[in-house]
């Protein structure tokens, strides 16, 4: 399907209004609509159904370079707010089944990077705390939440050594516990250059942890427009989207890809890439698996997200997506996985398998206290975030959905709300995926309070949090954890870990809506003690000014 980018990012938002002003779902068309998705996930599961799709396989292009070297010229400073006494101080009080904030720090805001839509994102290593938004790299001391002046660089200057000081998005930032590095990827441009790179931290002692001035970096040219494989694209593809994640051996990528020229949606594509030379800076064999959306039925997945998985030794990785033509209509009752064998040679990856899960539509854009009706804040669209990892064999996946005050996500729902789905899905035989558990945190009274743009992680022992902004009319935009129930998958009651006392209204903003995108997605994050959680989630920090506050959570 030949989507045009910002037909479709448009068409997505005016979805998405706080009217409700979607196209009528009740109507005979919107019926019709929704009923061809339907026929065609199920015809096209049919269709492209068959011998599973070989890797694509070769050698990456790397670069290195030491942090002091991407340092040098930068100008030093540290965080200008300075972190609340109170928030360092542990919880003296603990309640089953609550989450406890532990320790919070502001890590960014935008009038420290003067840029809006910052996507949260960064994890925890063995003693520093690693931002990796989408304009901002930085350290801080686990500890106190202080800046510790190791890094402190635009992500654009991060990425430098491989793309020039030029132009890069949608950043993912994980810590891998199995290798004791850190992964950063990222989508960047330049005059007629456009790929996916991935970054891998390095102290040359077997781990990249702790950052110091003489860590390497890795960078690693995943994929480009100019290999081979994209035949389909009128002029160049243009990569988007990007996420990662990673088992014990492999490092996993995605992305969405567009014609350059005509900002056509194409497709998506995964990589996978052994650890083996990519941590140590040689040139690792990419396993690429490209155009998995079928032109014909406009059936594969869009935006999607590669698992990260703690089982030892997995021999599958997954691929969680949403079907194209629902993300085009803004309601669905799937989501597509697509498996790669990675015991094979070379790699395989399986047609995209369907797992029906319950209704759920787009969220809407909401209004914060303070904010004008003409101006809204957009969250990210509910197909796009929908996070995942695995545990023992159970796939966990959390995203945005609309609802009404029973937190009902129907095409017949007169969404007033935002809230957050989550699932369990066992996935022991792999191609047979079964949804064991699903929930949703939502509120049910007069106040209208929206929950948005979430992420969650669970930990050794099986707890689970999720991070999100909330706000409603009468409530400024804060960020919040809580906790999910392991066995019944009910929410805690949600724990603010900021207080804002400041409207939000962006005057600049990207170009394809009049609201305020809020931006992509965010991150919550697990210690490598395997039991502490780390959140990084977006608020109004000061009048029209979003902020990145990190906080050290326990569940309970």
């Amino acid at each position: 399907m030949k989507l045009n980018k910002t037909s479709l990012m448009l068409g997505l938002l005016a979805l998405a209004q706080a009217t409700h002003a979607r196209f009528d779902r009740n109507s005979k068309f919107g019926r019709a609509m929704a009923q061809k998705a339907v026929q065609i996930a199920q015809n096209g599961n049919a269709v492209v159904q068959g011998q599973p799709k070989v890797a694509e396989q070769y050698t990456a292009r790397v670069v290195s370079a030491k942090t002091a070297d991407l340092m040098q010229g930068v100008e030093h400073h540290a965080a200008h707010h300075a972190k609340p006494q109170a928030s360092a101080q542990r919880a003296l009080t603990r309640t089953p089944g609550v989450p406890a904030i532990d320790q919070s720090f502001l890590a960014d805001d935008y009038d420290q990077t003067g840029q809006y839509g910052p996507s949260a994102d960064g994890s925890a290593g063995s003693t520093q705390f690693l931002l990796g938004s989408k304009v901002r790299m930085r350290t801080f001391n686990k500890s106190t939440g202080l800046p510790d002046g190791v890094m402190n660089l635009s992500m654009d200057r991060f990425f430098s050594p491989i793309l020039g000081e030029t132009y890069t998005a949608d950043p993912g930032c994980v810590y891998d516990p199995f290798a004791q590095r850190w992964y950063i990827i990222c989508d960047g441009t330049a005059v007629g250059y456009n790929g996916l790179f991935l970054a891998i931290s390095d102290n040359g002692n077997g781990t990249g942890d702790p950052i110091t001035a003489e860590t390497v970096w890795h960078y690693i040219v995943v994929d480009t427009q100019s290999n081979p494989g994209f035949e389909i694209y009128p002029s160049l593809a243009l990569f988007d989207y990007t996420t990662i994640g990673f088992d014990q051996n492999y490092i996993y990528c995605a992305a969405d890809v567009f014609d350059q020229s005509s900002f056509f949606y194409f497709s998506s594509a995964a990589y996978v890439i052994p650890k083996t030379s990519a941590v140590t800076g040689g040139a690792p064999t990419i396993n690429a698996f490209r155009n998995l959306v079928n032109q014909d039925t406009d059936f594969g997945p869009c935006f999607k997200w590669p698992a990260i998985n703690y089982d030892a030794n997995p021999t599958i990785a997954f691929f969680v997506g949403t079907n194209v033509l629902d993300l085009e209509i803004g309601d669905s009752t799937q989501f597509l996985i697509n498996t790669v064998d990675l015991t094979a040679n070379p790699m395989t990856i399986s047609a995209p398998i369907s797992l029906a899960v319950n209704e759920y539509v787009d969220p809407i854009p909401v209004q914060p206290l303070g904010t004008p009706a003409s101006h809204l804040v957009n969250p990210v669209v509910g197909f796009i975030n929908c996070e995942a990892h695995i545990r023992n064999n159970q796939l966990f996946m959390i995203h945005n959905v609309g609802t009404d005050d029973t937190g009902a996500s129907t095409a017949e729902t007169t969404v007033d709300r935002n809230s957050i789905r989550y699932y369990q899905v066992d996935v022991t035989t792999p191609a047979t995926p079964t949804l064991v558990n699903s929930g949703t945190l939502f509120d049910s009274t007069a106040t209208q309070m929206s929950y948005m743009d979430p992420a969650w992680i669970s930990n050794t022992s099986g707890q689970l949090v999720l991070g999100a902004t909330q706000c409603s009319p009468t409530n400024y935009l804060d960020a919040i954890v809580a906790q999910v129930d392991s066995t019944t998958f009910a929410p805690s009651v949600v724990v603010p870990y900021t207080a804002s006392t400041t409207s939000y209204n962006a005057t600049e903003d990207w170009e394809f809506n009049p609201n305020a995108r809020w931006g992509d997605h965010t991150r919550v994050s697990i210690d490598p003690n395997g039991t502490t959680f780390w959140a990084c989630q977006q608020w109004c920090s000061n009048t029209d000014t979003w902020g990145l506050q990190v906080a050290e959570v326990t569940a309970n």
